[in-house]
């Protein structure tokens, strides 16, 4: 039998902790597999997923691809929040915890249909301090690349670069 959409992320985000707690690696990417959790979406509703492109084309909020978005965003952040639960337990030499001294960023390059600007961004931990934490961060759509975040988080470990990609400028009320 094979595992779940669910299972497989889960699995992964085990690994990338134990990684991270052994000083393996200090930086991973990862790319959930929606196509394993949409047909979990299907067994569950007793029905065919409708496929991750279709979905974001949904039209109406009544129909199943609109239905299958909701289930599939709120399933990915069910399992991120475990990760970063699973973070928090893990301490370190100073008493700190593993997530207190990592920056986890969960997000995507699209939102709705193919627009790329404004899209949804979680940024987590503290970064081994200096991470201002619990606010919402709302940017000017159309001034503020992504690529900002990027180049404000390699600044915060250390990284001596003075732009990244597009960026234009470091997000000043991330960082302390």
């Amino acid at each position: 039998m094979n595992p779940t959409g669910s299972a497989d992320i889960d699995l992964m985000f085990d690994l990338m902790v134990a990684a991270l707690q052994t000083d393996s690696t200090r930086v991973i990417s990862y790319r959930m597999p929606t196509k394993s959790l949409l047909r979990e979406f299907g067994e569950e509703q007793g029905m065919k997923s409708v496929g991750a492109h279709p979905m974001t084309h949904f039209g109406d909020k009544s129909t199943v691809a609109y239905q299958q978005l909701i289930w599939r965003d709120r399933k990915l952040c069910e399992l991120f929040a475990s990760f970063l639960d699973k973070m928090k337990t893990i301490r370190e030499s100073d008493g700190t915890s593993l997530l207190d001294n990592s920056l986890i960023v969960m997000g995507s390059g699209l939102r709705t249909g193919h627009k790329r600007r404004n899209v949804p961004i979680l940024f987590a931990g503290g970064g081994g301090g200096g991470v201002r934490q619990g606010q919402n961060s709302v940017n000017k759509e159309d001034e503020t690349p992504l690529a900002n975040l990027w180049l404000s988080m390699l600044k915060h470990v250390g990284c001596p670069v003075k732009s990244f990609a597009d960026s234009t400028d470091v997000l000043g009320d991330l960082f302390v």
